[in-house]
């Protein structure tokens, strides 16, 4: 009895540790994990009943005078937790890596995948909008707000300002990125002004407007994730100064 109940509170912990991780992770190779030890916890658990049914009435072998049987015996659910532990922590990231590189997260979604979306009124998360220039000096670029928190679900618009201060035309594209880089699986950027070059007149200032939201999808981890826009002068673009 005192060995089956060792193997099945290691088969416990197995399960509550991929639960755990699983919550964080919200899907992928963690929740393949926590399926897999549901499986084998009710598995033993079956086996478990089944054997203390059938052999209630049986004698019991006498193991306490066999010292490696009895080390042998304990070490085996905790080999088993060690190894399921390293799976989780180690090949999880592994996986997602592999994932990106296969199929890289985009930052644009469609306003058909952002009308399914249900908000997430229980949650706030910070998100915070930088912006940068590349490669041009006559411009002004900057966030109308820089920080603000949201729910997750709930689309969200902003503005960013930008300023052309040559006496000629000036062409930028402005380029997205989410940080840290993990979080592009969960902000998104729809109808954003970036997926199509601007021109600005001489002098002339404009507020630009771009749509995001946060997936609710997004692990209770991140508190905090940052939307950045790079405006880039096009190569070849003849300068003025």
């Amino acid at each position: 009895m005192r060995r089956w109940m060792k193997l099945f509170l290691a088969v416990l912990t197995l399960a509550f540790a991929a639960v755990a991780v699983a919550e964080n992770d919200n899907g992928g190779f963690s929740s393949f994990i926590f399926f897999a030890c549901l499986i084998i916890g009710i598995a033993v658990v079956v086996v478990l009943f089944y054997s203390l049914v059938k052999f209630r009435q049986s004698r019991q072998a006498n193991f306490h005078k066999h010292l490696g049987v009895e080390v042998v015996w304990t070490a085996i659910p905790l080999l088993i937790l060690a190894l399921v532990l390293i799976l989780i922590f180690w090949l999880t990231p592994a996986y997602n890596m592999l994932s990106d590189l296969i199929s890289p997260p985009t930052v644009f979604a469609t306003k058909a995948t952002a009308a399914k979306l249900d908000v997430d009124n229980s949650r706030k998360v910070g998100v915070t909008i930088n912006t940068f220039i590349e490669g041009s000096d006559h411009l002004k670029f900057i966030p109308l707000v820089h920080h603000m928190t949201v729910h997750p679900g709930q689309v969200i618009p902003a503005y960013l300002f930008a300023k052309n201060k040559d006496d000629h035309p000036l062409s930028i594209r402005v380029n997205p990125r989410v940080e840290p880089e993990r979080g592009t699986r969960y902000l998104k950027v729809v109808d954003c002004f970036c997926q199509q070059p601007v021109t600005l007149k001489a002098g002339q200032r404009m507020d630009l407007p771009v749509n995001f939201y946060v997936d609710p999808s997004l692990p209770s981890n991140y508190k905090d994730i940052s939307l950045s826009f790079t405006a880039v002068e096009p190569k070849g673009q003849k300068s003025h100064h």
